[in-house]
C-alpha cells in the first residue's frame, strides 16, 4: 500500500481543512512556508526542504537553519528530506553529507536531470529511503515510464520509494512506490475545479456545471468547502493505493 501525503500550503482555508482532518490524512509541508511561522504545525508532517519553491522565487535556503528547525520541531516531523540543490547533483550530495554530520538521517532526492551514477551511490552507500523527483520536466509519458523503469530496476526492493508530486493513478498501481504526495488537491481552490475520483481516475469538474450538485458555490466564501471536497477526493485515491 502506497503512502499519499497531501502538501501543506499557508492558506487561510487549506490550513483550516487540513487540520480538521489531520487525524486520517498524512500531510507534506515545505519548510520554504513553515520557517515563516512562528509556531509548529499542530500535527506531524514529512518535510521537505522547499528547494524548489525557492529556486523558483530566486530565494536560497540556509542549510544550517534548516537543521536547526529539524531539530527544534523534531517532535511534529515524522521524516524530512535533504536540502537540494536545483540542477546540481553533486551540491545536493554534499548538502546531504553536512546534514549528516550535523547528526540528521535525511532523506536523498534523485532528480530527473542527474545521471544515474548519483541513484547508484545512493543506493551503494546503503540508504533505505529514497526520493525520486523531476518528473514534470520529462513532459510526456513515454519519457516518465522509461525514466521510473530504470530508476526502479536499479533499487533493491527492500528500499522505500517517495514520488514528489506523482500522484497519477496509472504510474502508482505501476510502480511500487511507499509514499507519493500532491500538490494537485489544494489546486481546485486556485484555479476553479472540483477534482472527482471515480473508478480509478481524477476528473476536473467546472463548479458552475456541478457546483449545485455538490452543494458548493466557487466564490470566495465556498473556497473552504472547494477545499474539503477535493481533499474527500484524494482520500478516496488514498484508499486505493
Amino acid at each position: 500500500m502506497t503512502k499519499l501525503y497531501l502538501v501543506w500550503y499557508p492558506f487561510k482555508e487549506i490550513r483550516q481543512v487540513l487540520e480538521e482532518n489531520s487525524s486520517h490524512i498524512n500531510v507534506l509541508a515545505s519548510y520554504y512556508f513553515l520557517r515563516k511561522e512562528k509556531q509548529p504545525l499542530p500535527y506531524t508532517v514529512l518535510l521537505d526542504s522547499g528547494a524548489y519553491s525557492a529556486f523558483t522565487s530566486g530565494a536560497k535556503i540556509d542549510i544550517d537553519e534548516y537543521c536547526q528547525y529539524i531539530k527544534t520541531n523534531h517532535k511534529t516531523i515524522e521524516n524530512y528530506f535533504s536540502l537540494d540543490e536545483i540542477g546540481l547533483a553533486e551540491n545536493s550530495y554534499h548538502n546531504l553529507k553536512k546534514m549528516e554530520r550535523a547528526g540528521l538521517k535525511p532523506i536523498p532526492a534523485f532528480h530527473a536531470n542527474e545521471g544515474f551514477d548519483w541513484l547508484k551511490r545512493y543506493i551503494s552507500e546503503g540508504y533505505k529511503y529514497i526520493a525520486l523527483g523531476g518528473v514534470a520536466q520529462l513532459r510526456n509519458r513515454t519519457k516518465i515510464l522509461s525514466w521510473l523503469k530504470s530508476c526502479f530496476s536499479l533499487i533493491p526492493s527492500d528500499v522505500k520509494v517517495h514520488g514528489f508530486a506523482i500522484t497519477s493513478p496509472f504510474l502508482v498501481k505501476k510502480f511500487p512506490f511507499y509514499s507519493i504526495d500532491s500538490t494537485s488537491w489544494a489546486n481546485g481552490g486556485r484555479f476553479g475545479v472540483f477534482f472527482y475520483y471515480d473508478k480509478g481516475k481524477f476528473r476536473t469538474l467546472d463548479p458552475k456545471k456541478f457546483g449545485k450538485k455538490f452543494g458548493v458555490s466557487f466564490n470566495k466564501s465556498g473556497l473552504y468547502k472547494i477545499h474539503k471536497f477535493n481533499l474527500m477526493q484524494w482520500c478516496k485515491f488514498a484508499k486505493q493505493i
